[in-house]
């Protein structure tokens, strides 16, 4: 069992991950023969982080559970197990699967409250949420999921904006115009001037929302070309057509 464990580690440090785990994996499949649970909880260990490594987290989670449970003593594991879970957290966010991923990250709280990115991670997964839920027409759950982001995060400008498109969404425009001026706060997004605008023209604002729509134009203009800027020149280009027939008409020259 050591010979692999040490074959494992040097190749890990050479950054073959493959044979590494082979290694590790060798010492897993000796469980009969290895007496002492320290060795197993090793291998484990050193296998999860492999795992990470190699971009597979949710193997890396499975073992680091194995090596916590082997030697519970053993706080390296627990700090190993929580990265595993913001791995695989982040992973599932990426792919979309925004339950799992809260599930991940609030486990990965809930055994290190100061880990450093599952706080951040964690509120862009309630984020993402609650907009697809306010998309679904949920929209108490979906303000639910938002408020939770918002108490991770409470300087996020993005998570503002996006409680303020499903107040806004929910016919609550006051409200929506709260978090799009703090948002603003933070600094000039295009996002909070057109959201703005949006909500300042559906209060009969006129002139108001013309302005935050130049706003967000200029906003755009700093972007650089790709599709966020053709995507949000697109939007506030459609919202100016709709609200220029409540415009006062200029003289003509």
């Amino acid at each position: 069992a050591v010979t692999y464990l040490v074959v494992g580690k040097a190749s890990a440090n050479r950054g073959d991950l493959d044979r590494a785990i082979g290694s590790y994996t060798a010492v897993v499949g000796l469980r009969p023969r290895v007496g002492a649970r320290e060795w197993l909880a090793i291998a484990y260990g050193y296998r999860g982080t492999a795992y990470v490594d190699r971009g597979e987290p949710a193997s890396a989670v499975e073992d680091f559970q194995q090596a916590l449970a082997l030697s519970p003593q053993r706080l390296i594991y627990k700090e190993r197990l929580v990265l595993g879970y913001v791995a695989r957290g982040g992973a599932r966010l990426e792919r979309d699967d925004l339950d799992g991923a809260i599930a991940d990250l609030e486990a990965a709280l809930g055994l290190a409250s100061g880990h450093p990115t599952a706080p951040r991670t964690l509120a862009l997964a309630y984020a993402r949420r609650g907009l697809q839920r306010a998309e679904a027409g949920l929209m108490a759950p979906a303000l639910e999921d938002l408020a939770r982001a918002l108490a991770l995060q409470p300087q996020s400008a993005d998570h503002l904006v996006a409680r303020g498109r499903i107040l806004a969404q929910a016919g609550q425009h006051e409200a929506a115009l709260g978090d799009y001026a703090r948002a603003l706060e933070l600094g000039p997004a295009w996002a909070a001037y057109y959201g703005r605008g949006r909500s300042l023209f559906a209060l009969g604002r006129y002139p108001e929302a013309a302005a935050d729509y130049r706003e967000a134009r200029i906003a755009l203009a700093r972007l650089p070309e790709g599709e966020e800027r053709a995507r949000g020149t697109e939007l506030v280009t459609k919202a100016q057509g709709e609200l220029r027939p409540f415009l006062p008409r200029r003289p003509a020259p």
